[in-house]
């Protein structure tokens, strides 16, 4: 082979491995506007090379949006036995969306290692995640997402109104703990539960203008923190697991694993 013959072979292996790319971004982008309506959605694809995409091994695929809807997040692990492709890490960026109906203001995620079913991405255009380590992540939900959870998931709580603060977090309202609906102010902080769930700490209650004792601040927990449990407000399941929480100006910063679930039959 002299050399134009090996120019004409490079460059169509750069061709090909570029037509697998883009063929694997437009799946994963059609199976992702599934479950995420709206907004701005890409899907890149990084690979390792051009042999590495026409092996299937690619650096990272990177999935981005904004002012997006979603109900439902699409990551479950079907195992089998296929030709994988493999990506060293799935990561994902989303800033300013819904999920669940609760406005979020950030989610940045990394899973490390993920194999797919190869062929039936590239030749009848479905994802099938087959494995997966365990990852990294972070949400970000502001105070009007904080309020819209406290809405929706408390209903002896009324008209709401939330300021977070680095070291507490401040409700107020109106509150029907008994039979009177009368003005609240609760203030507390958050921290991780051995559950995975949020727990309420140090909470400092009045309720009608006067200090709350023992009974009411036990009832406001137990109605608190239910309504914090992010796994079942965003239906997330074990897909993610607080680890750590930060208060900042007006946002609660929630960091921790998250591990893809096995999907029970069928495949995704």
């Amino acid at each position: 082979m002299d050399w134009k013959d090996a120019l004409i072979a490079f460059f169509g292996l750069v061709i090909v491995s570029g037509a697998m790319e883009s063929r694997l971004e437009g799946v994963a982008t059609h199976r992702l506007r599934q479950f995420i309506h709206g907004g701005q959605l890409q899907v890149d694809v990084a690979p390792r090379g051009f042999f590495g995409a026409l092996v299937g091994q690619a650096y990272a695929i990177k999935i981005t949006g904004s002012g997006n809807k979603i109900s439902d997040i699409p990551l479950v692990i079907a195992p089998g036995h296929a030709l994988s492709g493999t990506a060293r890490h799935l990561d994902i960026n989303l800033n300013n969306f819904d999920l669940a109906g609760i406005p979020v203001k950030k989610l940045k995620a990394s899973v490390p290692l993920v194999h797919l079913d190869l062929n039936q991405a590239l030749l009848d255009g479905h994802i099938r995640l087959m494995s997966a380590k365990t990852g990294q992540a972070e949400l970000v939900i502001g105070r009007t997402g904080l309020q819209a959870i406290l809405k929706r998931e408390v209903a002896a709580l009324k008209e709401v109104h939330i300021e977070v603060a680095p070291n507490y977090l401040q409700i107020t309202g109106n509150t029907s703990l008994w039979l009177i609906t009368e003005p609240f102010q609760a203030r507390f902080n958050l921290n991780v539960d051995p559950a995975g769930g949020l727990a309420v700490e140090n909470l400092q209650l009045t309720v009608g203008g006067q200090k709350a004792g023992p009974l009411l601040i036990q009832k406001m927990e137990a109605m608190m923190i239910p309504a914090l449990n992010l796994q079942s407000v965003f239906g997330l399941g074990k897909l993610f697991q607080p680890e750590a929480i930060t208060l900042e100006h007006q946002k609660v910063k929630v960091s921790g694993s998250v591990r893809l679930p096995v999907q029970k039959g069928g495949r995704s």
